[in-house]
């Protein structure tokens, strides 16, 4: 008999923790997956098209990224913006590359790297990512070198970017063993040595959107910093 009464008891504990914690959190998750922030229509109708403004690009410059991966959106809505992934624009020779970290498919790019902006915006246009971005123009006196990025990327070439939802939450801290980044903070460490910016907190903080937002960032002298909008592609 005591055996039965404790299967119940267990039983209808069991059933109230379902309902009180598992059921809202699963409720929590599809909210954020079902309605992350998005980029105002207007802005979309008056996006510039990338012919017209490829010539433009310098190294330094930054594009922001408004990914449809469910990811990606529950990154969106923790951050509070339609922003979910950046990348810096560095030049080699003529042809502009973009360096960062995201997780494309194997036989792609996958970790830290350094990408052809065609071959970047080839995969976006596969579906992953939405026919557009947003291009913030860095404006420096300081020459920005393409082997010296290459140089001060080598202690993160084993690292792939971080999508660990609870890291975005700050529940947890990253395991120090894990070789992970967030692309927002791979870009800020960048942009902080090549001296074009003093961060006011600690890398991990950055977002795509705060960073988008010019928060906790003060420019170095002689750099400009101008949102120049969106661009379709």
């Amino acid at each position: 008999m005591k055996s039965s009464t404790l299967k119940i008891s267990i039983f209808y504990l069991f059933t109230l923790f379902i309902f009180l914690i598992v059921v809202p959190i699963f409720l929590w998750l599809i909210y954020i997956i079902s309605f992350p922030p998005k980029i105002q229509i207007q802005s979309v109708q008056s996006a510039t098209s990338l012919k017209s403004v490829i010539s433009k690009f310098k190294s330094g410059d930054l594009l922001f990224f408004s990914g449809n991966h469910i990811v990606e959106k529950a990154i969106k809505t923790c951050q509070g913006g339609p922003f979910s992934h950046v990348g810096i624009v560095i030049f080699f020779g003529k042809i502009p590359h973009i360096l960062e970290v995201d997780n494309h498919p194997k036989k792609l790019k996958r970790g830290v790297h350094l990408i052809t902006l065609s071959e970047k915006l080839q995969l976006c246009s596969k579906g992953r990512d939405v026919n557009y971005f947003e291009w913030s123009s860095i404006t420096t006196s300081k020459n920005i070198d393409y082997n010296r990025v290459q140089e001060l990327l080598t202690p993160y070439k084993d690292y792939e970017r971080d999508l660990t939802f609870f890291s975005w939450l700050g529940i947890f801290e990253r395991r120090e063993k894990k070789k992970s980044i967030f692309c927002s903070e791979l870009i800020v460490i960048i942009l902080e040595k090549l001296n074009l910016v003093n961060l006011l907190h600690s890398p991990e903080w950055y977002s795509p959107q705060n960073l988008r937002d010019f928060a906790g960032i003060v420019l170095a002298p002689d750099t400009w910093w101008t949102n120049q909008g969106l661009v379709t592609f």
